[in-house]
């Protein structure tokens, strides 16, 4: 037989809590019950009774200096950052991988646009090369005119009928007329 202050101690639970119980549930315990001076009395099927209501207390494992059950809450939460973390790591290395992708597209894009600049400019070079020679051959042009012309109208002047002293003495009218 067992106290009610024994049992209530040991499994860290205030005396009265265990006697009002048993008073309340007194068809459970009749006949497992014993009352000596003050003190309650139990047996082993009040104990299994009590037991179960009132289970010993699970003692606590200690790792490294924290309760067993902090223990594993901050293991799980370790776990989850850990996870949470590599996540964040894939994204990162993905994030790097696009970044660099887009870099390499920006310096082949840089090296287009490089390229057709100086394709522009060497075009833009040919232009003014080519409207100066444009110029210079109009210029050649309009000074071939000017000596068709003249060759034209010393043309007109050789074809044209002499007058008859002319073609007799060799001499212009007005050559002649002079001496």
């Amino acid at each position: 037989m067992q106290k009610v202050a024994d049992f209530a101690e040991q499994r860290n639970v205030d005396r009265n809590a265990v006697t009002q119980y048993i008073r309340r549930h007194s068809d459970e315990f009749e006949g497992h019950i014993q009352t000596q001076g003050k003190n309650l009395l139990f047996d082993e099927v009040a104990f299994e009774i009590l037991d179960e209501k009132y289970p010993q207390p699970k003692p606590i494992q200690i790792i490294e200096g924290v309760p067993h059950e902090e223990h594993e809450r901050v293991l799980n939460r370790l776990t989850e950052v850990q996870a949470q973390f590599s996540k964040a790591q894939e994204m990162m290395l993905e994030m790097k991988d696009r970044l660099s992708e887009k870099d390499a597209q920006l310096v082949q894009k840089n090296a287009s646009v490089q390229l057709l600049e100086d394709k522009e400019k060497i075009l833009n070079a040919l232009v003014e090369g080519l409207k100066a020679e444009k110029a210079e051959l109009q210029a050649e042009k309009e000074s071939l005119h000017t000596k068709i012309d003249a060759l034209n109208a010393e043309l007109i002047e050789a074809n044209r009928p002499k007058p008859l002293l002319e073609r007799l003495f060799g001499k212009k009218r007005n050559e002649h007329d002079a001496l």
